[in-house]
């Protein structure tokens, strides 16, 4: 079963400490703030046909970790394990709630750019 997270539990540790800190948040922090607050879109059963959707939603559920090879925003391949807990949609695309092993963190991935899955 499904459960949503407040949005001030999934923020990264950098941006609370920049929001507790004595340091002004920039711009795009500002924005990121802003898009954790807004409201998901409901997965559509569609959505669960979407290459690797299925795979790590069978891993939600069995709490596995996985090794993924993802693609960030500045097109650098990153290697990571996480922890998957929940997927979710915004707006065309779809994304998962991780926590990062590497970060010791909890991250956003897009589904799109992972490239990998192990």
């Amino acid at each position: 079963m499904y459960f949503p997270l407040p949005w001030f539990i999934v923020l990264p540790y950098n941006l609370i400490r920049f929001l507790f800190g004595r340091r002004k948040l920039t711009e795009r922090d500002k924005q990121v703030i802003r898009w954790l607050k807004e409201p998901d879109d409901p997965m559509r059963p569609q959505d669960y046909r979407v290459k690797r959707v299925a795979e790590i939603n069978d891993m939600i559920k069995t709490g596995k970790s996985v090794f993924i090879k993802y693609l960030d925003n500045k097109n650098e391949l990153t290697f990571r394990r996480v922890v998957p807990e929940r997927l979710f949609r915004r707006g065309k695309h779809i994304y998962v709630d991780a926590y990062c092993l590497r970060e010791k963190e909890y991250r956003v991935f897009r589904i799109d750019r992972i490239k990998h899955l192990e």
